[in-house]
């Protein structure tokens, strides 16, 4: 009797000195968007510092806090605080994971289904692919109940290793009669490969807060065709062109749309554009991009006019290069600019010259244009004396006949018109004003000059000679 004492004395010390690792927690059952708070404590012989939970990773979101050790006569001692977010909702398990020479045993615990006033409010992922290729957007999609109308719904900032993250603006959308918000990112992969992706975590707050980690993704990302320039547009694109004045000069501006990648100096493009126009490359800038609601990614470049070219109906051609990954092979898009005309301001004072004298010369009905002529002359002269806005609209509406500046910058068709009248308005009438009395002064003269109004002139001309020989043709 004796000695089986004895025997159950030294089982005992014995186990008081072995090593051991624990997680301690507050609860084993939490609703989801909560957490469990614990503490994790090691005693043993070993050092090997704070202890491995990686195992834990596929399940929970963990955060770490206050390591401590302390050596003492039996051993070392570890402890550290341990915050789990869950990621699922229904029955798990923490699983056990191995330090310092011992095995935390595994830990069984419940995450309920969050539900408020019969409104199941965990988040909902949309599926996501299995594949997707390098450039081509892969579309994120979370909706969030709202637990009561007043309550917010918002993510925190995502960045992922191996892709640029875009997000989009959150939609508040009606399902069964219910209030949710859709959270929206478009994920642009950038290298081949397996990854594993950690979402976004979403808070609900208002009548309560909670906070979500979604479950971890897996994308394997394909990579493009090897014999494909690096910068090639990836996905369809569409191009855009309007002819814009930039202090007195004419230039265009091309924009490409489309939600595939799109590099700042795309491939073939600044040559496409040096073919099609002369210019010198290092004319061609780019002036910026900006992403619509729906994903579409709009990136715009402004190149000069060149001098001597007349505006034609419509401007030169582009042929840009883009790679269709549904296909799987290079397409072409083929854009015209819009039309444009940069003359020598000297040329067209001549050519004006140079028609008055031959209306002279021709007498009869000739003698209208030189009427014309002057009646221009005494406009110029009149825009040229204007002081404040209202006498530059005045001379404009009552040289023309028109009965606002709207139709006097449709008469006109150009965009430099267009301009002029919404900025002039907007100085008579009060409203903020874009540009100063002295810019649009200049930009109304601009438009009024002989220059431009011979290219007018002209561009008519052309207009219904092209229309002549197409009737003709058809």
């Amino acid at each position: 009797m004796v000695r089986t004492g004895l025997l159950v004395l030294l089982l005992t010390s014995g186990c008081l000195g072995a090593a051991e690792l624990t997680l301690t927690l507050d609860s084993t059952t939490i609703e989801r968007g909560r957490l469990f708070i614990g503490q994790l404590h090691y005693h043993g012989k070993r050092d090997d510092g704070p202890a491995d939970l990686r195992p834990w990773e596929k399940h929970f979101h963990i955060e770490r806090s206050n390591f401590s050790r302390r050596q003492r006569e039996n051993g070392i001692d570890s402890s550290e605080d341990i915050r789990l977010y869950p990621r699922f909702s229904g029955d798990g398990v923490i699983d056990a994971i191995a330090h310092g020479g011992v095995i935390m045993e595994p830990i069984r615990v419940t995450v309920t289904p969050l539900r408020r006033n019969g409104i199941d409010g965990d988040p909902v992922l949309a599926p996501l692919p299995k594949t997707a290729r390098v450039g081509v957007p892969v579309p994120v999609a979370v909706t969030v109940p709202l637990l009561s109308p007043g309550n917010e719904v918002n993510a925190m900032p995502w960045e992922a290793d191996g892709f640029t993250v875009q997000p989009l603006p959150a939609l508040t959308i009606d399902e069964n009669g219910q209030q949710a918000v859709k959270l929206r990112w478009l994920l642009y992969p950038q290298i081949k490969g397996d990854h594993q992706l950690d979402l976004p975590v979403i808070q609900q707050r208002g009548h309560g807060r909670w906070r979500f980690h979604l479950p971890l993704q897996q994308l394997r990302v394909m990579p493009l065709p090897s014999y494909l320039p690096p910068t090639l547009p990836v996905g369809a694109i569409s191009a855009t062109s309007r002819a814009v004045t930039i202090d007195g000069h004419p230039h265009w501006e091309l924009t490409l749309h489309g939600k595939g990648r799109i590099d700042d100096h795309p491939w073939g493009l600044h040559d496409a554009i040096v073919r099609a126009t002369g210019i010198d490359e290092e004319a061609i800038v780019a002036i910026g991009e900006t992403v619509a609601a729906d994903g579409l990614r709009h990136k715009r470049w402004r190149f000069p006019v060149p001098r001597w070219t007349l505006p034609w109906p419509a401007g030169p051609a582009l042929a840009l290069r883009w790679y269709d990954p549904d296909e799987g092979r290079v397409r072409t898009l083929r854009h015209r600019l819009e039309r444009a005309g940069n003359l020598p301001s000297g040329f067209g004072g001549l050519l004006v010259l140079a028609m008055a004298i031959a209306a002279i010369a021709a007498g009869g009905p000739a003698t209208r244009g030189v009427r014309r002529l002057f009646t221009w002359w005494r406009q110029q002269r009149r825009l040229r004396a204007a002081t404040t806005a209202d006498t530059l609209r005045r001379a404009l509406l009552e040289h023309g006949g028109h009965r606002h500046l709207e139709a006097w910058a449709a008469a006109r068709n150009s965009v430099c018109a267009t301009q002029a009248a919404a900025e002039l308005n907007a100085l008579c009438f009060g409203r903020q004003a874009p540009a100063g009395f002295d810019t649009v002064k200049a930009k109304v003269r601009h438009v009024e000059s002989a220059r431009q109004r011979l290219l007018r002139a002209s561009t008519r001309t052309l207009t219904r000679i092209f229309q002549k020989n197409a009737g003709k043709t058809a």
